[in-house]
């Protein structure tokens, strides 16, 4: 098959240098595929990538202006590069390729107004009706919730095939109009092989760790918060979290009124995932408060680092993690449980070790091989 991948952001080289799991799923995905397909990519290009690249057997066409990433800035360039995505997907397509994929709000409109020779396919992260203004800024918000009602509402009257990481996320698109024969879902994976890394000891004072966006729906203010109470009771606690986004200054302030600059460290993004895996494997605890996700990715990702998990206890988590394997549940925005759960984790040798088990177990059920297949039946049904 000849099949487009269109997404905002793409690696650089093979390495796979990702910024988040939208990325993580196309860079790997187009890999897998690539070992028996032809595949082209179509993203943005930020600064010191190339506009045409050839790795791993995938072509990289980068189009549109160049801009950092960004999870909700730069938004004009953003848009220039969603209708340049468009010109360049449809004239792939006017070349006679089978597949076309958008993986993200920005990127579906490409396959969606590809040639209708050409099997098209939307990939759904997460449905975010009714939350854009809640969890992003005013404007964006405004424009998010728009452009997602245009995009479901074009889904619904073409009946384009969707691609859903999760059973959730499909309950939300059917909630939404389209039709659930259309809908198949695969969910997302992770890259077994990298975790299999050697990084020595863990840090020497219990540590707990959060990779991911800063943004408002992920509530990291609540792990903080939830930190003040738990280190009451464990000697020499520390917390680092990794990522970017609209709350960082937010949460650096949080940090700094409640005097504890020498106990959290908010790293911003780390340039390798390798270090991703290494702030993951070297720690006790990964914790994820976020009360939006399409799947959480990072939780399969703390589950292979060999690492227990305390999320929050939202339907996607629930259902990546088979109700808890691997780690403690809790309820969604209450503080003082979420200091319990991490507590136990950080106290309960036998817990832990049993949580750390199951996690090993939940992660091999997830590796990118496998995705891949899924996806390449779908593609050819």
């Amino acid at each position: 098959m000849r099949i487009v991948i269109v997404t905002e952001y793409f690696p650089s080289s093979a390495k796979g240098e990702i910024t988040g799991g939208v990325e993580a799923r196309a860079f790997f995905v187009a890999r897998e595929l690539a070992k028996r397909h032809q595949v082209t990519v179509v993203c943005s290009r930020r600064p010191g990538q190339r506009k045409k690249d050839s790795y791993l057997n995938i072509k990289v066409e980068r189009v549109g202006p160049v801009y950092e990433y960004t999870p909700t800035g730069h938004l004009i360039k953003r848009v220039i590069f969603g209708f340049a995505a468009i010109s360049k997907a449809r004239r792939l397509c006017r070349a006679n390729f089978d597949v076309i994929d958008g993986y993200s709000y920005l990127c579906y409109p490409a396959a969606i107004l590809a040639s209708k020779k050409t099997r098209r396919f939307l990939t759904y992260h997460e449905v975010w009706l009714d939350s854009w203004k809640k969890n992003t800024l005013r404007f964006a918000g405004i424009l998010g919730e728009l452009a997602e009602r245009i995009v479901l509402w074009l889904t619904k009257i073409t009946g384009i095939r969707v691609i859903s990481v999760s059973g959730f996320t499909k309950g939300r698109l059917e909630e939404h109009g389209i039709l659930p024969d259309k809908i198949s879902v695969v969910a997302n994976g992770v890259n077994l092989e990298r975790f299999k890394l050697k990084v020595g000891k863990k840090f020497k004072h219990p540590t707990i760790c959060y990779v991911g966006r800063l943004v408002e729906h992920k509530r990291v203010d609540d792990l903080i918060n939830a930190f003040v109470i738990v280190r009451r009771k464990v000697k020499d606690l520390k917390l680092i979290i990794v990522g970017d986004g609209s709350a960082k200054t937010k949460l650096e302030l949080l940090v700094k009124k409640l005097g504890l600059s020498e106990h959290i460290e908010i790293t911003g993004y780390f340039k390798s995932y390798d270090e991703v895996v290494i702030a993951l494997k070297k720690s006790h605890v990964f914790c994820s408060p976020s009360v939006v996700e399409g799947f959480g990715i990072t939780v399969v990702e703390a589950a292979a680092s060999g690492v227990p998990f305390v999320i929050s206890d939202i339907e996607p988590f629930r259902e990546v993690s088979k109700g808890g394997k691997g780690g403690l549940l809790f309820r969604q925005r209450d503080i003082a449980d979420l200091a319990k759960k991490l507590e136990m984790l950080l106290k309960d040798k036998k817990l832990y070790e049993r949580c750390k088990k199951e996690g090993k177990k939940l992660a091999s059920e997830y590796g990118w091989q496998e995705i891949a297949k899924k996806i390449e039946e779908v593609y050819t049904q």
